[in-house]
Parts: C-alpha cells; sequence; structure tokens
C-alpha cells in the first residue's frame, strides 16, 4: 500500500468518490467540495478544484464533451469544464439538491438522481444547461431515494431506489416488479451489468441478485446470493465487475 497525503494538511481526508479522465488521470472527489487530482504517473494528490462549499462530492463523470459532471450530498451538482465551475440546484431546476449518482447513456443523455427523484441534464449550444426532471408521488412525507441506474441491452432506463427498480418510460418513472421473487420490490444500492447482459444488483438485506432482461422487458430473477450461500452479509452497497468479469461487492462486512 502507498498512502498519498491530503495536499491540505489542515483539511479533513475523507474521500468518497474517484473518477478516471480520459487522460488517464484521476479524481477524487472529497469532503467539503474539494476535488483532488493524480495525474497519470505522479504519486501526489493535488487539489484541483474547491466545488461546493461544504457538502461532499459523492460522484463524478466525464461526459462525451470532455465536461466534468460533480454530484453533492445536499448542495446540487457543478460543471466543470477547462477550470470553470457552474453549479446547479434546486433553484435552477434541479428536483433535489442531493445528488448520488450519474448516468451517461449510449447516445449521450445525461441522468443524475438521489434524494427524490431524477434529473435529465439537458445541453445546449452556448454552454447553457438545461433540466427535465422526473419523480415518483408517493402521497406521504417520506420521498424515495435513487442510487443508481443503468440502460440496459435493449435501451431500458433503470433506475434503483430504496423503494425498488424504477424504469423511465413514456416521460414517467414507472415500477418496475422482478419477476419470480417473492418480494415486490428491493432496497437497491448498485445495479451492474455483466459482458452476457445480466444484471447484477445489490441491496440492503437481500444479499445480491442476478437477473436477465426478457424480451418483453420484464425483469427475471435468476438466482439470489445470500449469507446462505456464502455471503459475508446481506448487505451489500457497491458493486464492480472488472475486465475479467469478476464481480467484486462491498459490504459492511469487507
Amino acid at each position: 500500500f502507498t498512502p498519498i497525503v491530503h495536499p491540505s494538511p489542515e483539511a479533513l481526508g475523507e474521500v468518497y468518490s474517484v473518477w478516471q479522465l480520459k487522460d488517464r488521470s484521476l479524481l477524487f472527489g472529497a469532503h467539503r467540495g474539494q476535488v483532488l487530482k493524480k495525474r497519470a504517473g505522479s504519486s501526489t494528490f493535488s487539489l484541483e478544484a474547491s466545488i461546493f462549499p461544504q457538502a461532499p462530492v459523492y460522484d463524478i463523470l466525464e461526459d462525451k464533451d470532455g465536461d466534468v459532471w460533480l454530484g453533492s450530498g445536499f448542495q446540487g451538482i457543478a460543471r466543470y469544464t477547462k477550470g470553470k465551475v457552474q453549479v446547479y440546484t434546486k433553484q435552477q431546476g434541479l428536483r433535489d439538491n442531493t445528488n448520488l449518482f450519474f448516468l451517461c447513456t449510449k447516445s449521450g443523455e445525461l441522468f443524475t438522481g438521489g434524494d427524490d427523484g431524477i434529473t435529465r441534464i439537458i445541453k445546449s449550444p452556448g454552454h447553457k444547461t438545461g433540466f427535465k426532471n422526473y419523480f415518483v408521488a408517493t402521497g406521504s412525507n417520506n420521498y424515495i431515494t435513487f442510487k443508481t441506474g443503468i440502460e440496459t441491452p435493449g435501451g431500458q432506463l433503470l433506475f434503483g431506489s430504496n423503494a425498488g427498480i424504477f424504469e423511465l418510460r413514456n416521460d414517467s418513472l414507472q415500477s418496475v416488479r422482478i419477476v419470480g421473487s417473492k418480494r415486490t420490490n428491493f432496497f437497491v444500492t448498485d445495479i451492474q451489468l455483466d459482458s452476457k447482459g445480466l444484471a447484477w444488483i445489490s441491496t440492503t438485506g437481500d444479499g445480491i441478485l442476478i437477473c436477465s432482461f426478457e424480451q418483453n422487458g420484464t425483469i427475471k430473477l435468476l438466482k439470489q446470493l445470500t449469507e446462505t450461500t456464502g455471503l459475508a452479509s446481506m448487505i451489500y452497497l457497491d458493486l464492480l465487475i472488472d475486465r475479467q468479469q469478476a464481480t467484486w461487492a462491498i459490504s459492511h462486512a469487507g
């Protein structure tokens, strides 16, 4: 292990997100809106920018145009281009100021989501940015928190939440039931696709689900991995499928 010291000794050391840019350098999202950079071949961090005054940077994405997008814990999202920062909040049209992930589709469409809904980011000429919001009415004060999103091999846009999986279809978010499961919904923390087009879904309390996408658009449960089948926990927070198609799952238990 090679510890890399934070460039600002007085700063808190929490790091929440990482993204590899097209030039192979790494950006790290840290506490209080700080973005750290590690250039390819370098063994040190530099402070690239301070984006949000207080909120942590929970996700980073570089889009096809080279714009870097950053999602925060409670202060909106930011567009970072050639050293220039533009921050967007509910005041500018976001659904919510807490945004936990980004999704870029094959066609280049951008989405972000978190507390209370999903937002489509609409880029226009002249560096203008607009938003279109999608949400699920719950009929109570409890809102749905969206954790992750994917584009399926068939082009469906699916978003995982603490109230199950929703599909963006006909300009609205519609609940999707996993066929073959006894549960009507799951607390979904992440969804990843493997090379066969199967979906690996991590959950809070229900282990990991392996699912297929049927021709009629439904999701079918093929296998549920639990402590009984050898998992270390029933609570998983994040997934990664590497280039060798090994699946890595992160839990409180390791």
